[in-house]
Formats: C-alpha cells, structure tokens, sequence
C-alpha cells in the first residue's frame, strides 16, 4: 500500500494495493501516520504550560510523609500501552523517619539485614489483617536494600503496580512489626508455688516446654512461685491468658493424711494418682489443688480410700529381710495389688495394701519366707566391672548390694552359685577383649 484517499464513507479511509491494483476501505488512518512530536515547539510547551500553572498549587515545603514512592512511565509504539517495566515499583525510606525507639531500630536494622531475601508468608501475621494478599502472592520475595539509614524496597513480582506497591507496603509493615514484638517487656504475673505447680502439674520438664514454645522467661521465686514473665509483647499477653484460663477457679484446700499412710499414698499409690487425675486435681505440701466445683469429691474419694488401706506387719527373720525385699518381688507387689512392702523393726515386713488384698499377701510372703528359710545364703563376689546389677537382680532373683570391689547376693544357694559363674564369665571375656587390663 502506497497510497491513501480519504473517503467520505463510514468504513473508514481508502487504501490503493498496487500489488493487487484495486482499492479497499478500512483500516486506522491515525495508525499510518508517522510517530513524531513535531507539534510540540517551545512556543506551544510555554501556551500549554501557562495555562496548566492555573490548576496547580505550590509544592510544600517539606514532605507530609517519610515514605517515597518510585515508578517508572513508559512512551513506547507496541501492542499495548502498558510497558512491561512500568509494573515495578519501589518504596524508599529513612529509618530515622520512623521514629522508633533506638532498642526497636536496633532490631528491624538486624531484621532487615538477615533477611533479604524471605519469602512474604514469614513476616508478621497482623500484617495479613490490613494487606490481604493472595497466598500465592506472600509466597514471592521482594527485593531489599540498606544502605546505611535509607531503606529501599522493590517489588516487580505482581503484574499491576498497585499490587507491587501493596507488596512494598506490606513488607515495611512486617518488619516493623516484628521488630516491636521483638522487644522484651517485663509482665507481673504473681501466683504462689501450689497454683503454679498446678498450672505445670508439677513438671519441670513442661514448665520449660511451655517456655520454649510461648518464646517467654517466667521469673520464679526459689520456693516456686511465679513473680511474672518476660519476653515479646505479643509473646507475653499470650502466655498470661493461657495462665489466667488455666488458673481461673482454681482453689487449695490442706489436707491431712494420717500415718503411716502418708508415704505410701503420696508416692506409691496409683489409686490416689488416678484419683487425683480424674479431678485434675495435684497433691503439694500437703494440699489438694484443683477446681472449685471438684475439690469437694477429691476429698471423699480419698476418705474412701484412705478407708479401704489397712497396715499390719509380718515376722521375717534378718536373714530371709534381704532375700525377701528384691526388686522384681516389690514391683510384681506393686503392679498387681498396688502394696507396699519395706523392713520392720524387730525382724518383721510391714505391710500396706487394701483390705481385699491382706490374705493374698500374707500368704505370698510367709510362703516366700518358708521356703528359703532353712537355704537362703549371703556370699560376696569380687567383682571389678561395671554391671548393671538392677537388672540383673530382676533376672537371677536376688537381693545384690555392691561395694567398691564385690557384690554382697543373698537368695537361694543355686542362685548364688549363678551369679559366681556370671561373673567369673564376664571377667573372663572382658580380658580376651582387653589383655592388657589383665
């Protein structure tokens, strides 16, 4: 096409093929015309700006905001008129600006630093509250830049450049964020040692626990209460409320259990355990610590129990005491009818156990002593290696006490005489491994 004739006709303007030699109707004229801005000489520029001076007022003197916003306009002849590059956009601003405490700057400048390039989704939830960005979006890094107090952000992720700027906004506001619950506080928060030792359930384990995961320090006295806590802003009003809610209605009550009772209920009985755990209540220094609606059904499920105990003793002689007490003997009486056994005075076992329980007792020990009574011996073993003699006594049934350079095993003679070998072998096997230690 070579040639053109404006037409008067609704399709447009003429065009003249000389390829094809006829004429077609169509097309843009403004499109043929060559791209220039001739127009534009120094007398117009100086008309179309006198006249624009009438609608503008005068720049301040000092900026509103500390926050500079940077984009780019581009003039180009392509398929669209939004340039690829006009999307980005840059945020660019003075720390100083913000007006943060130096202890809050000190931690968005080490913030800033160590993570340049983090990914949206690792900054600050609140920020989520005013930029709710797609999730596909927090997940895209945005370029950041300090260069001592001035801090500029570029993002060029987004295809528009309102959501880069968004993204630039949103990013600012992270680190600040994070960077004022950085800062530790100090919050009272004074309980006395029984409700904090209910709040734990006298654990140590997850009293720490809860300190690393809520990121607090709590301050304890030296007899176990709590004075307060310290750690972020947001860190310590959500380990306070978990406190309070756990805390709330809760009431101590002492309570006194009578001997010879006492021990054996506060440290071997699993009924009181699980009675305790039913009421979610704890037992410390001699108090009941548990809910206001159920400290009154943990006080008669124990005077039940409490109730049902009985205490009596068994004669023993010396002898047959050590041969008697083993372990494996003491844990098969504790885990099938929940007793205690420990040496009486005088050559005699006393016994705690419930009621139902006394005969079946009573007739496991006195059959147990009778047997061994007559046979039953005590000997010592040399023995220089380290041995796991708990285990053991479990395995050979008997009673071992060790010293700096034997074993004292008391039960029956074969028994005895099981343990000798066992040493003897392993003796003679740790010098095969070792002949220079022989």
């Amino acid at each position: 096409v070579v040639s053109t004739q404006s037409t008067g006709s609704v399709g447009g303007t003429k065009f003249w093929d000389h390829e094809t030699g006829s004429t077609f109707v169509g097309g843009n004229e403004e499109a043929a015309k060559i791209n220039n801005f001739l127009h534009l000489t120094p007398p117009m520029i100086k008309l179309h700006t006198a006249e624009l001076k009438k609608l503008c007022t005068p720049p301040p003197d000092k900026p509103s905001s500390c926050l500079r916003q940077y984009t780019t306009n581009y003039v180009y002849p392509g398929p669209s008129v939004r340039h690829p590059l006009s999307r980005e956009a840059s945020l660019r601003v003075n720390i100083k600006d913000l007006q943060m405490d130096p202890e809050t700057e000190g931690y968005f400048r080490d913030l800033v630093s160590a993570n340049q390039n983090m990914k949206l989704s690792d900054l600050h939830p609140k920020t989520y509250e005013h930029y709710r960005l797609p999730q596909i979006i927090r997940e895209l890094p945005v370029l950041m830049e300090l260069q001592g107090d001035m801090l500029t952000i570029h993002a060029k992720q987004c295809p528009t450049r309102k959501q880069n700027l968004s993204l630039c906004y949103y990013r600012l506001s992270g680190f600040i964020q994070e960077a004022v619950d950085l800062k530790p506080i100090y919050k009272e928060l004074v309980l006395d040692k029984l409700i904090t030792d209910f709040v734990f359930d006298q654990d140590d384990e997850k009293r720490a626990r809860f300190q690393e995961k809520n990121f607090v320090k709590l301050d304890l006295t030296e007899e176990g209460g709590m004075l307060g806590m310290t750690g972020s802003g947001e860190a310590v009003s959500r380990a306070v409320d978990i406190i309070t809610e756990i805390s709330q209605d809760v009431v101590t009550e002492e309570i006194e259990i009578p001997e010879p009772y006492t021990r054996y209920v506060t440290d071997h009985c699993s009924a009181f355990r699980e009675l305790l755990s039913t009421n979610e209540a704890i037992y410390s220094d001699n108090h009941i610590v548990t809910f206001s609606d159920t400290i009154q059904n943990v006080k008669d499920d124990l005077s039940d129990l409490l109730s049902s105990l009985t205490h009596f003793t068994l004669p023993c002689p010396d002898h047959v005491i050590q041969f008697v007490m083993t372990q494996r003997f003491l844990e098969g009486v504790t885990a099938n009818y929940d007793g205690l056994v420990t040496p009486g005075v005088g050559g005699c076992l006393e016994v705690i156990v419930r009621a139902e329980y006394r005969d079946v007792i009573t007739s496991l020990i006195t059959a147990r002593v009778q047997s061994v009574q007559d046979t039953v011996v005590t000997q010592d073993i040399p023995c220089y290696q380290d041995i796991n003699w708990n285990r053991l006594s479990k395995q050979f049934d008997a009673h071992v006490t060790v010293s700096e350079d034997s074993v004292s095993v008391t039960g029956a003679p074969e028994v005895v005489k099981e343990v000798g070998f066992f040493v003897k072998q392993r003796e003679k096997f740790s010098r095969t491994l070792n002949p220079d230690s022989a």
